[in-house]
């Protein structure tokens, strides 16, 4: 399950592993499809992934092609306990798209972010260059205060830079295609390493 990474443009070489998580249980066809509208989104019945009218399938594909593991049932506030378990390293960086435990002005996106940021340093390598990422709305950033979050969690703001709109496809629960305007790439550095 690893892979070559390319030498230019900063990666780094030497074998790589992708990891693709999600806190759902994996696909049970005995469970009813559920189909939300956009509003509804946020209270999600199901315990196990959709299939979306066989996306899923199609993306699963996807990624086994790319030689990732998938991992089934992975709690982002409780990486160590849900993650760590069932891995034999440490990451090199840690990317959480577009996190969100409720209705954008929610204060539970909050503490979403604050229990991510306060535990994922457990399931990174001690190492300058691990990376925790997040991928976010412009307004969310702000909104939820991310980089006093980060700070708190003895992150540091490394890189912040624009989302293409076209790099990313995410998907509402009920499985249709969004494509997020300004949204933001943030990634940072632990703490206690000095800047390079």
């Amino acid at each position: 399950k690893k892979h070559q990474a390319s030498g230019k443009d900063g990666w780094a070489d030497g074998p790589a592993a992708v990891v693709a998580t999600t806190l759902f249980s994996e696909y049970d066809p005995m469970e009813p499809e559920v189909w939300l509208s956009r509003g509804q989104a946020v209270w999600y019945p199901r315990r196990s992934l959709s299939s979306f009218g066989g996306l899923l399938e199609k993306h699963l594909e996807v990624l086994r092609a790319a030689d990732a593991e998938v991992l089934y049932e992975v709690d982002a506030t409780e990486l160590a306990g849900t993650l760590s378990r069932r891995t034999i390293e440490n990451f090199d960086t840690v990317v959480f798209p577009f996190p969100q435990a409720s209705p954008c002005s929610d204060g539970q996106n909050a503490i979403l972010i604050r229990r991510f940021f306060r535990n994922v340093a457990r399931v990174l390598k001690d190492s300058p260059n691990s990376r925790v990422q997040i991928m976010i709305l412009e307004s969310q950033y702000v909104d939820w205060d991310i980089e006093l979050l980060a700070q708190e969690a003895n992150l540091i703001l490394d890189t912040w830079l624009p989302l293409p709109m076209n790099i990313y496809t995410i998907r509402f629960l009920a499985g249709k295609a969004w494509r997020p305007r300004n949204a933001v790439f943030v990634s940072f550095r632990l703490g206690h390493f000095s800047p390079t």
